[in-house]
């Protein structure tokens, strides 16, 4: 577990803490898109766009992070 957490920390080019920063700066992403999702499953008329809007400013924050590393 902990050789495959290093490797990962290389990989992306991170220390621990600043991968640990990044993954909870990704959370508010998770959290609205989860709720938008929820709602638009029990009235799809409703946020038709929001959650996927949400998940792929996700997509982008992770893409220019990897793009940095």
């Amino acid at each position: 577990m902990f050789d495959n957490s290093k490797k990962h920390l290389q990989d992306v080019n991170m220390t621990y803490w600043q991968h640990f920063r990044f993954v909870l700066s990704c959370l508010p992403y998770l959290f609205f898109a989860t709720i938008f999702f929820i709602i638009h499953a029990i009235i799809p008329g409703l946020f038709t766009d929001t959650a996927s809007a949400i998940v792929s400013e996700l997509d982008f924050k992770l893409m220019l992070n990897k793009k940095s590393s």
